[in-house]
């Protein structure tokens, strides 16, 4: 924990670290690199952007209040580092989230009778006021089960050296009407490596607006393939 002079200090065995700090209304800061034993380490948080949006019944559009809005992490894992970014809906439907940090945006909006959503195609920076955004749910029936509705190309990642490894393709998605098969590794998303994005900056790229493309690059039995996807909506 940071003392009210931003000061800190933290026991570790010999080797070097990368040192992650956060705070509640402020963006996550970028890792600083220390060896243990530094005494000079400095983390510099941002004020994040900030996202405004509404949140609506897709039928009749009423508001929905009460409904959670949160930056989704994929990663997951125990974490002293407050949560990424949350809030709910006022009564009139309307929220706002702040400290959002820079890059490619998904929120995970949940309402109790409703499907969850996943709403991507955003990118954040420092500073900047995203929005307005209107956030349709749709209602849940009384003999269904609750699904998410997300848009993207229908795969599923591990890491794999400075790869991703497909790990799972959806019957009808882009992705398998582009011939990308389980076991094919991803090595750059429209030309940018995917090794320092990881599996979430990845999906968070893949993620956009139903009917657009992206381009991945495959590494196939030795060889380099470029394809073409579309993104479309999903259910999973």
């Amino acid at each position: 924990m940071i003392d009210p002079q931003g000061r800190f200090a933290v026991r570790v065995p010999p080797g070097d670290y990368d040192l992650v700090a956060a705070a509640r209304g402020s963006a996550r800061g970028t890792p600083a690199q220390a060896a243990a034993g530094a005494t000079d380490v400095r983390i510099v948080l941002g004020s994040g952007a900030t996202l405004r949006g509404k949140v609506i019944a897709s039928d009749d559009h009423a508001p929905i209040g009460n409904a959670s809005v949160e930056c989704e992490t994929l990663g997951g894992g125990a974490s002293a580092l407050p949560a990424d970014p949350g809030t709910v809906t006022r009564p009139d439907g309307t929220f706002e989230l702040i400290g959002i940090s820079a890059g490619p945006l998904s929120i995970h909006i949940h309402a109790d009778g409703y499907h969850d959503k996943i709403e991507a195609a955003m990118t954040a920076s420092d500073g900047a006021a995203l929005g307005p955004i209107m956030i349709d749910l749709t209602r849940v029936g009384p003999d269904e089960a609750s699904h998410t509705e997300l848009v993207g190309i229908g795969i599923g990642l591990s890491p794999d050296g400075d790869a991703l490894r497909v790990t799972q393709v959806l019957p009808g998605s882009g992705a398998s009407d582009a011939g990308i098969g389980f076991g094919d590794r991803i090595i750059a998303i429209d030309g940018l490596p995917v090794a320092p994005l990881g599996v979430e900056g990845t999906v968070a790229r893949i993620r956009g607006v139903a009917g657009t493309t992206v381009t991945l690059t495959l590494r196939r039995d030795g060889h380099d393939v470029q394809l073409v996807i579309e993104r479309r909506k999903i259910r999973t």
